[in-house]
């Protein structure tokens, strides 16, 4: 079985709520990665050979965290298609909110959030507070107690830890949860990088990626029919921010490669 594949958790969204807080609670610590079908591809994460030592890196990240969750229907229907193994769809916009409002109902915890911003997109530092009023409004129970944003183009910059460190030092939240929305596989590579940062802060990081778009509204969510069509929901997608969203349904086309690959070795 593809190590990949293997990783991807099996369980509901509640199994994998009470999982998570176990895991949290004893460690003190978890990172939670979300696996995207268009990544797989594009990132050749399916393939026999990883191509560049970018591709290797991104696959050791999603190994090493505590949690590998299936991103939508076409990672489903692949790992049940080519490894028999079922999953369910616990994509983070849908999962994400989830958690936070059964935090906000039972638990004494803190958000820290770090995403990005891309004039190129038409994506200005505004949306980030957007989202925070939106997060306060529908979970006003929990803290939000650090927030930072980077350029796009600057992301690997230094990050503020002292001001994070600061925060940590002065919350008293059960729980602190970052929320890190910088996208793939940058978001990935640089919690690795700095796993034993969080790691000392006693945060849970969740690598939630575009969850902090669609809060703000910088991202519509398509509409309920679409979403039960499944592959509608792609075109959707890229229908309504085709900068961000064209170039991830073109890297799905490398299905054929890898379809391509297993062929050759099983007649090989």
């Amino acid at each position: 079985m593809e190590p990949i594949v293997q990783k991807l958790y099996q369980g509901d969204s509640m199994e994998l709520v009470h999982e998570l807080l176990s895991v949290y609670q004893r460690n003190g610590f978890a990172v939670v990665n979300f696996l995207y079908f268009a990544n797989a591809m594009q990132f050749h994460l399916f393939e026999q050979r990883l191509q560049n030592i970018k591709d290797r890196q991104y696959s050791e990240a999603l190994l090493k965290g505590d949690f590998l969750l299936p991103d939508g229907i076409a990672l489903q229907l692949w790992a049940k298609r080519t490894e028999k193994k079922t999953t369910h769809n616990l994509n983070g916009t849908d999962l994400t909110p989830l958690f936070l409002q059964y935090l906000n109902d039972h638990e004494k915890a803190s958000l820290y959030i770090y995403s990005l911003y891309d004039p190129k997109i038409d994506k200005g530092p505004e949306w980030l507070w957007k989202a925070v009023e939106k997060l306060h409004e529908s979970y006003p129970q929990l803290k939000i107690v650090f927030t930072h944003q980077s350029l796009y183009a600057q992301r690997w910059e230094q990050f503020p830890r002292r001001k994070l460190e600061e925060c940590v030092e002065e919350d008293d939240s059960h729980m602190k949860v970052f929320l890190h929305c910088t996208g793939t596989p940058f978001q990935e590579l640089w919690v690795e990088e700095n796993r034993a940062f969080f790691e000392k802060n006693h945060l849970l990081v969740m690598n939630v990626g575009g969850f902090i778009d669609f809060v703000a509204g910088f991202e519509i969510r398509a509409p309920k029919w679409v979403v039960k069509a499944r592959i509608l929901e792609t075109f959707w997608r890229i229908a309504t921010n085709p900068r961000k969203n064209l170039k991830k349904f073109l890297a799905m086309f490398g299905i054929w490669r890898i379809l391509l690959q297993k062929l050759r070795l099983k007649n090989s």
